[in-house]
Parts: C-alpha cells; sequence; structure tokens
C-alpha cells in the first residue's frame, strides 16, 4: 500500500481497461429485464460473465493486491451508472463500506462520455474523519447537490485545513481506486450521456452490511446474517461464517455446499407463538429472491392462517 494511498483515500490509473471492454460495456442495456434488477442491487456481476471478467482481471487484481496489502478480498458489487448532461450524483459515502474500521475498495471506471466535466469528484483524504458525509446532511441540512459542492468542502475544511475537492483525471478506460469511506460525488457538467462503471471489493473477514434507508443517517443495517449480499472471492478462499459466497468458475457462478455455514441460534426468547430463524435471503443467477428459515411452532398454536404461495416453497 503506497503513501498516497494512506493519506488520499484515491488512486487514478490510465487504461485499466481496453476497447473492447469500453465497447461491451458501454452498449449493455440495464434497463432491460434481466439487467435491471440486478443492476440497481449493485449485483451486475452476478448475471454477466464479461463483467466479472473485467472485475478480476489482472490489471486491475494487481493494483487491489497492493491496496489490500496483498491479504485476501472479494467483489461483492458492481453496478452501471448512467448521468444525463447537467444530472448529479449526490456527494455521498457509502452506506455499506463507510464504516469506521474500513477494509474496502471501490473502483470507478469511465465508459462513456467521461472527461475532466464529468469525472468522480473526492474530497482526498476524507476517509480519514471517521464520519460518513450523510450525517452532515441529516444534522446541519446543506445544498446537497450543489455542483460546486461549496458546503461540502466547507465542512471538510473543519477536519482538515488543507481539504479541497478533487477531480482525478479520467477518461474512458481510466479509473479511480478509492477507500470505501471516501466522500465522493459527480456532476455530469458536459452535453454528453456519461456512463461509467461502478466495482466494490472488501477484504476476507470483513461483512458486508446494506443500510435499510441510506439516505437517512444513522444508518440502521439489516440484521443477522441472512440479510448479506453474496460474495465472490477474488483473491484466496471463501469466508462462510461472514458472508455468503459464490465460486466464479469457468466462467460461470458455483454455489458450494459451504456458501452458507451458520446457523442461526434457535432460541425463542420471547416464547412468540411462532418464531422464524433465517439462514439466508439473497438473489441467485435464476432466482431474484432465494431465502431459507427455521422455525419453532409453540404447543397449541398455529403460524397464521391457511394460504397458498404465489412463490415456489419446500417445507
Amino acid at each position: 500500500m503506497t503513501e498516497e494511498w494512506k493519506k488520499q483515500g484515491y488512486s487514478a490509473t490510465r487504461r485499466l481497461i481496453d476497447s473492447e471492454a469500453i465497447h461491451y460495456l458501454a452498449s449493455l442495456n440495464v434497463n432491460s429485464d434481466e439487467l435491471s434488477r440486478p443492476n440497481k442491487v449493485k449485483r451486475l456481476w452476478m448475471v454477466d460473465a464479461q463483467v466479472r471478467q473485467v472485475a478480476t482481471s489482472k490489471n486491475i487484481c494487481r493494483h487491489l493486491d497492493s491496496f489490500f496489502d496483498n491479504s485476501d478480498y472479494y467483489l461483492w458489487g458492481a453496478h452501471l451508472i448512467d448521468r444525463n448532461p447537467g444530472e448529479i450524483h449526490p456527494w455521498h459515502s457509502d452506506n455499506e463500506t463507510c464504516r469506521p474500521e474500513g477494509g474496502f475498495v471501490s473502483l470507478w471506471i469511465g465508459i462513456s462520455g467521461v472527461d475532466e466535466n464529468s469525472a468522480l469528484a473526492v474530497i482526498p483524504g476524507s476517509h480519514e474523519y471517521g464520519e460518513p458525509l450523510q450525517k452532515f446532511f441529516a444534522y446541519e441540512n446543506p445544498v446537497r447537490n450543489d455542483p460546486n459542492a461549496v458546503a461540502i468542502l466547507e465542512k471538510a475544511l473543519e477536519y482538515d485545513a488543507e481539504a479541497s475537492n478533487m477531480i482525478p483525471s479520467c477518461n474512458d478506460g481510466d479509473g479511480v481506486f478509492f477507500d470505501g469511506r471516501l466522500w465522493h460525488g459527480t456532476f455530469n457538467n458536459s452535453q454528453f450521456p456519461r456512463r461509467s462503471l461502478l466495482l466494490q471489493y472488501g477484504r476476507r473477514g470483513t461483512p458486508i452490511k446494506f443500510a435499510k434507508d441510506y439516505t437517512s443517517y444513522p444508518f440502521v443495517y439489516e440484521d443477522g446474517h441472512a440479510s448479506a449480499p453474496p460474495v465472490m472471492p477474488v483473491k484466496g478462499k471463501p469466508d462462510p461464517l461472514i458472508n455468503h459466497n459464490v465460486i466464479g468458475k469457468d466462467g460461470g457462478l458455483t454455489y458450494p455446499a459451504a456458501s452458507v455455514a451458520v446457523q442461526p441460534e434457535l432460541a425463542n426468547n420471547k416464547q412468540l407463538n411462532w418464531a422464524a430463524f433465517p439462514y439466508f435471503n439473497t438473489p441467485t443467477r435464476i432466482f431474484e429472491k432465494f431465502s431459507c428459515h427455521a422455525s419453532e411452532l409453540l404447543p397449541g398454536c398455529m403460524p397464521h392462517m391457511p394460504h397458498d404461495h404465489g412463490d415456489q416453497a419446500c417445507l
């Protein structure tokens, strides 16, 4: 890990992906029935083999190896982001990765229409502030959609007298690696639509969590292992006690028997008539939702009135 990365929390890199990959990613219709939902929930890597290929390429992984100090890591997020001319992606901290302890690296890659007028903007060093940007929005209510980010920079100056709003030089095919805690946003101040690819990685042994409402602060995270999203080990072995694991193999994905090894605590401490204990709740390549739970039913009780399932169930 370089000293610049530790201090700044980001690193810009030229030509991370080639013209063939750029053309393919630029042509993907993320509004299609097949891709819309996975893309929205940052799981495009689960349904598109070429996205997985890009995310695990040698050119990208050699940088990740450095940023993760050569420790093992996994891929959990892939998301194509479109912004029209004049459109703002408000400044924020990613709710999934902004916990103070860190352990996450994100990669923003320009796909089409990316230049100095539409690239990612960051506050260097903000990963060390110890607080997500949403806290500022919740308690002080600044203008969040200001393209000049005046209020954001004023807040950053309270943490660091030398804070600045930086737009790393970036064109199509170039990328910006950044710490998952970094304050960032974008403004497409160009005449053309802009597309970028966001890839997100985590250190092995670090749980990935989703906030129930990413726009509000304090973040309230989904409880338990069952709500964890699937991850794919990129370097090293799966860690099923922390995250749900799927394995990339021969261009596809496999779901090992040990992908969900955590046993829920089957303790109905509140003595509810019926208590459910979730094992997992996650999408797969063919199911939008795939869930499993155990349950306890007290003597003389019924969990619900007779009904049928609109989806498929196995008891």
